[in-house]
């Protein structure tokens, strides 16, 4: 048996209206942040007391499940074809408003049952924390001169496929009741309807998937894929539907055996929960200084396509050699010169070997501001591994360098 949920304050729905984003396009009622901060005090009243009845009698209102579908174009996609756009779902504000303040409450049970690798939506948890932690992985297998094999997977339409029996099945093992009820009605009926310029297509029930748009989403579509199956002899990294898997052994046979063992094991999962993956344009990728070939792994019977560099999380983790950091750099010029100089006024004005407690840099040496500087000027996407054949492989590699 479990306690009554706790009553919401006029105080947190102010708030959260106080901290909505604005400048948002609206849902279909055309309530937008900048309107609803100048509601009046009994407004404000009136709504808290609307949120206590659905919390209350776990029911989340059907006007405030219907969405408008705006179509945003994909950079470099066709505008001509339907695959080419990403739907993003327009709610009403307040819809918006009652979904923040019950995560809010629920988080740290949301929290507790997330696995370590996923990072993505979570609180101190950032793309860049997760490019960090791969390739750091990258990094120690070059030091070692082990090899370090990796699949990339791309996940085809992730959050318009989450299967609702199965996400409450998953909800219901550590939510109280009344929650888990809420968000059973949250996620039953639920219509859209398409619009593009003027034109508003036809109503349309929603039957399966997570609403891109939806405060609540995100963190939905991380709870149906917690328990995706992991082993002790790779490394997963996670980001909402990103997802890395790394493997690293000195034998290349043995490191594509690890990496096929885990992609039998996620081929399961994926067939069981309604996932699809695009084999063709998931990479299989490996990072070593020595002179191996790792064999192709499968998913679904599938080869992976084989590539030196890899697109993950918005960054570009390359193998190559010292001709892509010197072109990386020519392309930053502008910036190298601008740095530079900013840097040398900044010397100027405050010496390394200055004493003062009030020298800005007297905790920096040369070496560090190198670092600063370096880190910024390859701040162009892209990560770089120099190749075996290159010079000063040695010092390049036992050198951790993230972006």
């Amino acid at each position: 048996m479990t306690l009554p949920p706790k009553h919401i304050r006029p105080s947190e729905v102010e708030h959260a209206i106080q901290k909505s984003p604005r400048r948002k396009t609206p849902g279909y009622d055309l309530i937008t942040s900048e309107v609803a901060v100048k509601l009046p005090k009994k407004a404000l009243l009136m709504l808290t007391h609307i949120y206590n009845s659905m919390l209350r009698l776990s029911y989340f209102p059907l006007l405030w499940k219907f969405s408008v579908i705006i179509m945003i174009l994909k950079p470099g996609k066709p505008p001509d074809s339907p695959k080419s756009y990403r739907p993003i779902s327009l709610f009403p504000l307040f819809s918006k408003i009652f979904e923040k303040i019950i995560l809010k409450r629920i988080l740290p049970v949301i929290e507790s049952n997330l696995p370590n690798n996923q990072f993505g939506f979570r609180h101190n948890h950032s793309t860049i924390h997760q490019i960090h932690r791969l390739v750091d992985n990258i990094s120690y297998a070059l030091e070692k001169k082990l090899i370090c094999t990796g699949v990339f997977l791309d996940v085809a339409q992730a959050f318009d496929t989450v299967w609702h029996e199965g996400l409450l099945l998953k909800l219901k093992t550590f939510l109280p009741p009344y929650y888990y009820l809420l968000f059973k009605s949250y996620l039953k009926d639920r219509h859209f309807s398409v619009r593009s310029g003027s034109a508003i297509s036809e109503i349309f029930p929603i039957c399966a998937g997570v609403p891109q748009g939806a405060v609540a989403a995100p963190l939905l579509f991380n709870l149906y894929t917690s328990d995706q199956p992991t082993t002790d002899y790779t490394i997963t990294g996670d980001f909402a539907d990103d997802k890395a898997l790394l493997a690293l052994h000195t034998n290349p046979e043995t490191a594509s055996n690890l990496i096929q063992n885990h992609l039998n094991l996620l081929s399961i999962w994926y067939k069981d929960w309604g996932i699809k993956v695009n084999e063709t344009k998931s990479v299989h990728c490996t990072f070593t200084l020595r002179q191996a070939v790792c064999p192709p792994v499968y998913l679904n019977h599938l080869p992976l396509p084989s590539a030196q560099n890899v697109r993950y999380l918005g960054r570009t983790i390359q193998f190559g050699t010292v001709d892509t950091i010197v072109a990386c750099v020519k392309k930053k010029s502008k910036k190298i010169t601008i740095m530079s100089t900013n840097f040398q006024k900044l010397h100027t004005a405050y010496p390394f070997d200055s004493i003062s407690n009030h020298n800005p840099l007297r905790y920096l040496d040369n070496g560090l501001m190198l670092c600063f500087v370096i880190s910024n000027i390859l701040n162009c996407d892209t990560v770089n591994m120099l190749d075996s054949n290159d010079g000063f492989k040695q010092q390049f590699s036992k050198r951790k360098i993230f972006f």
